[in-house]
C-alpha cells in the first residue's frame, strides 16, 4: 500500500514534467488497483493533489457535479456528490454550496453538511472582513448556540473599529 500511496500522490509531478514516465507509473498504478491496493482517499480529494494541481473552481465543481449526478443510482450516491461539491465551494466562499448542501435527501446529513458549509463560509466572510455576508451568516439557523455566539463576537469585532454602536448591537443579538 505504500507503494500505492507514493505513485498517487506523485502521478501528477510526472504527468506535468516526465509525461513519458507517468505512463508507466499509471500502469503500474492500475495494476495495484486491481490487487486490492486501493487508497483511503478518493481521487477528488485535495489532501492528495495539494500544492501540486491547481485548486479547482466553482465553475468546474458544478460542472463534474451534474455530469456525476447523472451517473449516479441511489438517494445516498447523489447526496454525497452534493456534499462534497458543497465542501469545495465553501471553503471558496460560494453561497452556492448552501443550495447543493439543501438538495441532500437524507435529514441528518442535510443538516450536518448545511453546518460545516455555513461555518465554513462564515470563516471565508470574516477572513475578507465581508461584514455584510457574515452578519447575514451569524443568524444562520445550522448554528449550535456556541457557533452562533462566536459568530456574532467575529462580525462585532469586524464592525468595532468603525461603527461601536452596530459592535454593541451585534453582541447583544
Amino acid at each position: 500500500t505504500g507503494r500505492y500511496e507514493v505513485i498517487r500522490r506523485l502521478l501528477p509531478l510526472f504527468e506535468q514534467y516526465a509525461p513519458d514516465t507517468a505512463v508507466a507509473l499509471r500502469s503500474q498504478l492500475t495494476l495495484l488497483t486491481e490487487q486490492g491496493f486501493k487508497s483511503l482517499v478518493s481521487d477528488e480529494n485535495s489532501l492528495v493533489t495539494k500544492g501540486i494541481k491547481q485548486e479547482p473552481t466553482p465553475g468546474t465543481v458544478l460542472d463534474k457535479l451534474e455530469e456525476r449526478i447523472g451517473k449516479a443510482r441511489t438517494e445516498s450516491e447523489r447526496g454525497e456528490l452534493y456534499a462534497d461539491a458543497a465542501v469545495v465551494l465553501a471553503k471558496a466562499g460560494d453561497l452556492r454550496s448552501q443550495d447543493l448542501a439543501d438538495k441532500i435527501e437524507n435529514t441528518q446529513r442535510r443538516k450536518g453538511i448545511r453546518q460545516y458549509v455555513d461555518l465554513c463560509l462564515m470563516s471565508v466572510a470574516i477572513g475578507k472582513k465581508d461584514i455584510t455576508t457574515a452578519a447575514r451568516l451569524a443568524k444562520s439557523e445550522s448554528f449550535t448556540n456556541a457557533q452562533r455566539a462566536w459568530a456574532y463576537t467575529q462580525v462585532a469585532r469586524l464592525v468595532m473599529n468603525s461603527d461601536r454602536t452596530r459592535a454593541v448591537e451585534t453582541l447583544e443579538e
